[in-house]
């Protein structure tokens, strides 16, 4: 049985798609649960102050300071976690309406279901989120509902002996919280339709997760490099056989970042944002950290500038009597490394830190995701 706390132990927070931009998905129904290190999901106002030059006056007056815009932003970071991820990684990639994308069962493995992630449109791809912020003086959570949430990038990073974090930022439409302010939503929705999106405030959703639900961590990372690439002309799932290790890796991360058109703010949308869509080429970038070996090869890629592939890799445990095991892994076909000459800063061990970026080759997908779970959904 579940105590409340009346501190930041106390919280909750959880998630579900949206089935239109903006209108809050119903969690009483469909609700994710994400066990969280940190967040920063605020509301936020654009305000006005008119000056307007009066007579007798020393200072700007309270009538003339106007509410113009909402919009929500900020951000989660979570332990990578076996369950409950595919829903989110709609969100990440914009791969929703991909058929690779939906979990389907793994032949022979009962139990076992799989899923694979490239990159599409961001359009119609959005989701719900409510954090439960408890209060000292209450006895639950107090629900914060952010609908309209897109997420503008994302960063996977493990290191030498922790659990692999997954931190993402977004951009939201509207917070529905309390009683006053922006929530319940009065006028148009900004789409023509002279309704509010979302009435009322959503009441604080019950947050429920499996005991089973583990987390990915360094012990099962491994980062592999090169390979023969190949892409199925039918799914669209790139495939990479005969890959190597990177070499003695220290650390790795890898970042994807999308450019959104967030300003979509028009006449008659009563300060709310229309839906955000893609209006940039999207960035896929990284690091990692690596012992210098003799071979060379890290910089031998970096000094000529020759691509390579990357795949960053987790084995997680076994899911049930399965016979098939938890897995994630973030694979880029096409990466050039932006550095660096080795240095010998002391008396330890030569390492290298090693930026790199991913470009498109035109043939296969420039990055994917590939997971493996016990959720059906």
């Amino acid at each position: 049985m579940g105590v409340f706390v009346n501190s930041g132990i106390g919280g909750q927070l959880l998630f579900a798609p949206e089935s239109t931009y903006g209108q809050a998905a119903d969690l009483s129904t469909t609700a994710y649960p994400l066990e969280f290190n940190s967040e920063t999901i605020e509301l936020k106002k654009t305000i006005v102050q008119g000056q307007g030059i009066h007579s007798g006056g020393l200072h700007n007056r309270g009538a003339r300071r106007v509410l113009t815009n909402y919009t929500v932003s900020g951000g989660v970071t979570v332990d990578l976690p076996t369950r409950y991820l595919n829903p989110l990684l709609w969100l990440m990639f914009g791969s929703k309406a991909n058929a690779a994308a939906q979990l389907t069962a793994v032949t022979d493995d009962t139990g076992a279901y799989s899923a694979t992630h490239a990159p599409g449109s961001m359009k119609g791809i959005s989701g719900t989120f409510q954090k439960g912020v408890p209060s000292v003086d209450g006895s639950a959570p107090n629900p914060f509902t952010y609908v309209g949430m897109k997420v503008t990038d994302w960063t996977l990073s493990v290191t030498t002996g922790a659990i692999a974090t997954l931190a993402l930022t977004f951009d939201g439409r509207n917070e529905l919280a309390g009683t006053v302010g922006s929530a319940p939503e009065t006028g148009n929705d900004g789409l023509g339709s002279g309704t509010p999106l979302n009435p009322t405030v959503p009441a604080l959703a019950t947050w429920n997760e499996a005991t089973d639900n583990n987390v990915f961590h360094f012990r099962e990372a491994t980062l592999y490099t090169g390979g023969q690439l190949t892409t199925d002309a039918t799914t669209g799932v790139t495939t990479v056989s005969n890959q190597t290790v990177a070499g003695n890796i220290k650390s790795a991360e890898i970042k994807y970042a999308m450019k959104l058109d967030t300003s979509r703010y028009f006449l008659g949308s009563n300060g709310f944002k229309a839906e955000p869509i893609d209006n940039g080429y999207r960035d896929i970038t990284g690091q990692f950290v690596v012992e210098w070996l003799n071979s060379e090869a890290m910089y031998s890629a970096f000094a000529t500038d020759t691509p390579t592939t990357l795949e960053l890799s987790f084995v997680g445990p076994e899911i049930g009597t399965s016979g098939a095991d938890s897995e994630f892994s973030v694979l880029i076909p096409q990466v050039f490394l932006e550095g660096e000459s080795p240095k010998i800063s002391g008396p330890a061990v030569v390492t290298q830190t090693v930026p790199f970026t991913g470009l498109d080759d035109q043939v296969n997908n420039p990055i994917q995701a590939f997971y493996q779970t016990e959720d059906a959904s």
